[in-house]
């Protein structure tokens, strides 16, 4: 009959219901409390289930996306974000160390998210990192040297001598 009956028993238009689940997804109201029955004075949630069938794919998504980052972990795993950019959060074990992201297939460190480093703690990676740096050492030899990079194709370069003309 086109409508949606919620566990309070109230009816609603599948179109207006639908629109309705949409827009609290996309504001970000995701939460047991706040995706609720839309009537005054009704607070029972909409389950799951309801919203999977009123939304489309790409706001099920988004309201997958919000509910996971609301999510609270219990004792046995933990969230973690893959370093591929705008990828996505996962789920792993505790006590995993090579984690493979489900969407994009890359592996890497569960425990820091750099890339994956066995045999090394992910402190003494970090700390190695740090030491040799060679972008950021060679930036402050450049800065106690006083060269100066192409404007153009930002190569470095020397002034010996002459004006301040630089040309590629």
């Amino acid at each position: 009959d086109g409508s949606i009956q919620l566990d309070c028993d109230h009816r609603f238009c599948a179109n207006c219901f639908s629109s309705y689940v949409s827009g609290k997804i996309m504001d970000g109201q995701v939460a047991a409390d706040e995706l609720v029955c839309p009537l005054p004075d009704c607070k029972t949630e909409i389950t799951v289930a309801q919203v999977e069938g009123a939304a489309s794919s790409p706001v099920w998504e988004k309201f997958l996306q919000f509910r996971m980052d609301l999510w609270e972990c219990r004792a046995d795993g933990r969230v973690i974000e893959c370093p591929t950019q705008k990828c996505g959060k996962f789920l792993v074990e505790l006590n995993v160390d090579i984690a493979t992201c489900p969407r994009c297939g890359q592996e890497f460190c569960g425990r820091c998210g750099d890339q994956k480093h066995e045999g090394i703690s992910c402190d003494s990676l970090k700390a190695w990192r740090q030491q040799n740096d060679a972008e950021e050492s060679f930036e402050e030899l450049m800065e106690q040297q006083q060269w100066r990079r192409c404007p153009r194709c930002r190569a470095p370069s020397e002034r010996e001598s002459g004006c301040n003309f630089m040309q590629c």
